[in-house]
């Protein structure tokens, strides 16, 4: 895809109210094109193959299939489709499982419209491999869970396990043990004979 040519847009969300509201946002752009829209996972994966789009914004919770098994999906499928999971949940656990996925970014859908509309750019381009936007620490908060996740990929863990696991232990831990829970020390004390147990 090239910078000049507008940038193909599949809005994905179960509700009426936010695809109409984020296609009639985006349209205001002249630099967007939005494609289609589906109400859920499967019908987007169904609408991905017939409209190629350079990237898709969805939801998490849908029906028929949600957004994290539809993300799964098109990044198996559509490798070079890029996506943004558009959610009111801005816990930690979403935003790894996005991330561990294969997602480009993680928005809040309390992010005002230009704050979607200048994400859609560069993670369109490909110019931005991750980004989290809709909350006043979101940038701190996202390169430290985008760095958890690459630890954890690096040392062959689950970073979902990892979290899991680590996430409620750290308020435990005084400030000298804390290397105890780092991806790499986790995962050499959960193996036996080379096999994470």
């Amino acid at each position: 895809m090239s910078e000049t040519a507008a940038i193909r847009v599949l809005v994905v969300d179960d509700s009426v109210v936010v695809r109409r509201l984020v296609t009639d946002a985006l349209r205001a752009d002249p630099q967007i094109d939005v494609v289609g829209a589906a109400q859920n996972g499967r019908v987007a994966l169904t609408k991905v193959a017939e409209l190629s789009p350079d990237l898709v914004i969805m939801d998490v919770e849908m029906p028929v299939m949600d957004g994290m098994a539809t993300l799964d999906r098109l990044k198996k499928d559509h490798p070079d489709v890029r996506a943004i999971i558009l959610s009111t949940h801005e816990e930690e656990k979403y935003i790894a499982q996005a991330m561990d996925l294969g997602a480009n970014g993680y928005m809040l859908k309390s992010a005002d419209t230009d704050e979607i509309e200048n994400a859609i750019r560069p993670t369109a381009v490909g110019k931005k491999n991750w980004l989290f936007i809709g909350h006043p620490n979101a940038g701190q908060r996202s390169a430290i869970i985008y760095t958890i996740i690459e630890e954890c990929r690096l040392h062959q863990v689950d970073p979902l396990a990892y979290l899991a696991d680590v996430m409620p232990r750290i308020m435990d831990h005084s400030s000298h043990r804390i290397v105890e829970l780092l991806p790499r020390q986790w995962a050499e004390a959960r193996r036996v004979d080379g096999k994470m147990v």
